[in-house]
C-alpha cells in the first residue's frame, strides 16, 4: 500500500532532483492497520528503486510489529509534445483565402518575461505528400509581396515526410493520444458548440486564486500574470468540437473527432486532432499559437481558408506542457517489477 500511494502521489520536484545512485529519499506514511517507510533510490534518469517496509500496528500482541519488505522498480513515462511544424497533417489539405501559416518560431504578444528567446524555425506545413495540398486562390510558386502568393512561411514553408501516418501523429514520447485523453482536466461531450469561455478566480484570504472547477475556464493567455495565467488545462473533446468563442484560451486541446473553428477564437498551446481540422470564417478568423497536429483519420481534407492563422510558438507549447505535471507519470515496469525482500538479511 505504501508503494502504491507513493507512486500515485509522486513528487516530481523531489525525485527529479535526486542524483543517480548517490541519493536516497525516505518517505513515510501510515494507515489504521500500520505504518510504512519507503527508501527511494534513483537508478537512472527514468528508473527508480523503491524499497518499502510495512509494519503492522493493529492487532495487539498477535500481529503487532509484524513487517514485510518489498522492492519495486518504477519507470518515469513522459509525454513529449513537440510539433514538427506549425501545421502537421496527412491525407490532404485545402489552403486558400486569407489563411496564414508561419513555422518561424515567435513568442505571443504580451508574453514578455515568460518566454525564452525564439528558437529553431520549423516548416509552416508538414504533410505526407505535398501533391495532396490544393491551393484555392493563391499560387505557392509566387513569392510575397505578389498578391498571388500564398501566406505560408517557415523553414521551409512546406515540406513532406512520406513516413507520416495517422497513427504516428498520435504518439508523443511514452504516451499516445488515448493516454493524454485519460488524464484530461476537462472532458467535453461530443458535438459540443462552444460560444463563450468563462475564466474565473476566487478571492481567498485577499489573494485571487484561479477557479479551475469550471468546464469553460481555459486560462487567460491575454493576462499571463493574472490568477489564471498559468492555468493550461488538458481539454479533451470526445467527438467533434465546434468553437466560435471570441475569448482566447490556452492549454492542450485534444479532439477525438473533427475540430471546426471560426470567428475570433485564439488558442495558445498544442492542438491535437484525431479527425480533421476545418478553420474558416470571416472577421478575425480562427487563430492558433503553438502547433496544430491533425491526424485526419478519415482522410478528408484539412481545410484552412478564410482568415485562419497558425503560428508556431515553442513558448506556447512549452508553457502548456510544463504547467501539466500529469504529463509525467511513474509506473512499475511492465515485467518483473517487484521482489519480496522480507527474507533477505541486511548488511
Amino acid at each position: 500500500r505504501g508503494a502504491a500511494e507513493l507512486l500515485s502521489e509522486w513528487d516530481m520536484a523531489t525525485f527529479n532532483g535526486m542524483t543517480i545512485w548517490d541519493t536516497t529519499v525516505t518517505v513515510t506514511g501510515s494507515a489504521a492497520e500500520g505504518d510504512w517507510s519507503i527508501d527511494v533510490t534513483r537508478m537512472s534518469s527514468r528508473l527508480f528503486f523503491l524499497e518499502s517496509t510495512g509494519t503492522v500496528t493493529a492487532g495487539g500482541g498477535m500481529l503487532g510489529d509484524a513487517s514485510r519488505r518489498m522492492g519495486v522498480i518504477a519507470r518515469m513515462n513522459s509525454a513529449v509534445i513537440d510539433p514538427d511544424a506549425a501545421l502537421t497533417t496527412v491525407g490532404g489539405l485545402t489552403y486558400g483565402g486569407s489563411a496564414y501559416v508561419d513555422g518561424n518560431d515567435k513568442n505571443p504578444d504580451g508574453w514578455g518575461g515568460v518566454c525564452d528567446a525564439p528558437g529553431e524555425n520549423k516548416p509552416g506545413i508538414l504533410i505526407d505528400d505535398q501533391a495532396a495540398v490544393r491551393y484555392n486562390g493563391c499560387d505557392p510558386d509566387e513569392v510575397p509581396p505578389s498578391p498571388r502568393a500564398c501566406d505560408i512561411y517557415g523553414n521551409p514553408p512546406t515540406d513532406e515526410d512520406p513516413t507520416l501516418t495517422p497513427d504516428s501523429l498520435m504518439v508523443f514520447g511514452d504516451m499516445e493520444f488515448d493516454d493524454l485523453a485519460s488524464i484530461a482536466d476537462i472532458t467535453l461531450r461530443p458535438s459540443l458548440r462552444v460560444s463563450q469561455l468563462e475564466p474565473d478566480s476566487v478571492n481567498i484570504g485577499g489573494n485571487y486564486i484561479c477557479d479551475t472547477s469550471g468546464e469553460y475556464n481555459w486560462g487567460t493567455p491575454d493576462d499571463p500574470g493574472g490568477a489564471c495565467g498559468n492555468h493550461f488545462p488538458i481539454i479533451y473533446a470526445r467527438g467533434t468540437l465546434y468553437i466560435a468563442a471570441n475569448e482566447s484560451a490556452q492549454g492542450i486541446l485534444l479532439v477525438e473527432g473533427d475540430l471546426h473553428i471560426s470567428g475570433g477564437h485564439e488558442f495558445y498551446g498544442p492542438v491535437i486532432i484525431r479527425g480533421t481540422l476545418v478553420a474558416t470564417g470571416g472577421g478575425a478568423g480562427g487563430h492558433f499559437y503553438g502547433g496544430v497536429i491533425a491526424a485526419n483519420v478519415i482522410l478528408d481534407d484539412v481545410t484552412l481558408t478564410g482568415n485562419a492563422l497558425v503560428d508556431y510558438s515553442a513558448c506556447a507549447v512549452t508553457r502548456a506542457v510544463i504547467n501539466n505535471s500529469s504529463l509525467s507519470r511513474v509506473r512499475p515496469i511492465d515485467d518483473r517489477s517487484w521482489v519480496d525482500l522480507s527474507s533477505l538479511i541486511r548488511g
